[in-house]
């Protein structure tokens, strides 16, 4: 008996422990609207497993995350540590049925209309590839916690509802290569397309 409880507590203590975070290794390209590098450029990268990148569900903190600059050639790099977790979701060419997904999130602090906007990226790693969902939150009140709203085919700002909807978000987001994630370590390289103005 004494040593079935020691067991057991053995087992709860080690279920007790966090889990261990996979590791991030991102590298990728910013570009302008029509695709060309765009060097020197300042952004903060928040992978979705750091230490608290939400203040609420729906708020994320403006100091999340780790500031890199592109070099020449329009790119950039960053590893850290990212919690990709299963879940699962439809295809888009299977509606109704679900298929496991590990999810990969991370998020983009860049400008728009001369904004700081967070584009925070759902990155669903299936059996058909990566999927990419991508949203735009605009800071108010020192929290990103403020998504765009779809209105008449393009995107109404929070913080200016009466000005004319603009054609986009302002960025789209492109997985070129990935690993699949064996031994808790990602590579995944990107090509984030930035347009400032949201298409105006």
């Amino acid at each position: 008996m004494r040593h079935w409880i020691k067991g057991l507590a053995v087992a709860l203590a080690m279920l007790a422990q966090p889990a261990l975070a996979d590791r991030l290794d991102l590298t990728g390209l910013l570009t302008d609207a029509e695709g060309n590098p765009v060097a020197g450029q300042v952004l903060r990268i928040v992978p979705g497993g750091e230490t608290r990148p939400r203040a609420r569900e729906t708020q994320f903190r403006p100091d999340a995350g780790q500031v890199v600059t592109t070099n020449a050639q329009g790119r950039f790099s960053l590893r850290g540590e990212t919690n990709v977790r299963t879940r699962r979701i439809e295809l888009p060419d299977q509606p109704g049925v679900r298929h496991n997904s590990r999810l990969l999130e991370l998020g983009f602090e860049l400008e728009l209309r001369g904004q700081p906007t967070l584009y925070w990226a759902e990155i669903d790693f299936t059996r058909d590839g990566p999927l990419v969902a991508l949203q735009a939150l605009r800071l108010t009140e020192g929290r990103f916690d403020a998504p765009l709203i779809a209105a008449d085919g393009g995107w109404s700002l929070p913080d200016a509802p009466d000005e004319a909807p603009l054609p986009s978000i302002g960025a789209e987001l492109e997985i070129n290569r990935a690993s699949d994630g064996a031994g808790g370590l990602w590579r995944v390289d990107i090509t984030l397309r930035h347009d400032p103005d949201g298409g105006r």
